[in-house]
């Protein structure tokens, strides 16, 4: 398997720890399928730029899209899905907590 090793910017200081930023062509991908993903609202690029957790969401999408043969506005609606999804189980986890 190839490694990739990013070079990770930020735009804003306050933010770095959460929200580092690579350039698109360090994902080794095709520029191409990321603008695409771009355009359905499966990541956000800024300043031909994307944040390190969306790589990884770039990723997952490729892979459902292998996986259950789905395009890739059909990952998109997917991963949306599982955001609300993890975000339920964590607000459930927080009133857990507060009982």
């Amino acid at each position: 398997m190839k490694k990739v090793h990013l070079q990770l910017y930020c735009f804003e200081p306050e933010l770095c720890e959460e929200y580092a930023w690579v350039k698109i062509e360090a994902v080794g991908l095709s520029p191409k399928i990321i603008k695409e993903m771009d355009e359905l609202g499966v990541i956000e690029i800024r300043e031909n730029m994307i944040r390190v957790d969306q790589v990884r969401r770039i990723f997952k999408a490729l892979r459902l899209q292998h996986m259950l043969g789905i395009n890739l506005a059909g990952t998109g609606v997917i991963l949306q899905l599982l955001d609300q999804i993890q975000a339920l189980q964590d607000e459930l986890e927080e009133f857990k907590k507060q009982r």
